[in-house]
């Protein structure tokens, strides 16, 4: 890539698939356990994904709008996935292994050492 354009055109390009290559090589290293909470466990009350998130409907127009995208899709960018996992995890209390679950289900770029 930086033998046909300048750095400032493939940063963030370069700088993703660092990212996953990083995250796959901590899954080498840590095995299955990158599956368990990692510092401390946290209490949820649920294992179910909030209906309003499985029909789009949070009331929030950008979220749903992104999930829209997402079921429809398989598509979700980046800060999109950390609202909705924002609204499933901490105010829904949903356990963040069902939301990932969920999540992994829809993508099209799933990944699960970097997602």
């Amino acid at each position: 890539m930086l033998s046909k354009f300048d750095y400032k055109s493939c940063e963030k390009l370069i700088f993703e698939l660092a990212w996953r290559e990083l995250f796959h090589h901590v899954w080498l290293h840590q095995g299955d356990s990158i599956f368990e909470h990692l510092e401390h466990a946290q209490a949820f009350e649920s294992e179910q994904i909030p209906e309003a998130v499985l029909n789009n409907t949070t009331g929030i127009h950008g979220i749903d709008r992104e999930l829209k995208k997402l079921s429809n899709g398989g598509i979700i960018y980046n800060h999109a996935r950390m609202w909705v996992a924002s609204l499933v995890c901490n105010f829904a209390k949903t356990s963040w292994k069902s939301g990932a679950r969920w999540m992994y289900c829809l993508l099209l770029d799933g990944d699960l050492a970097s997602n």
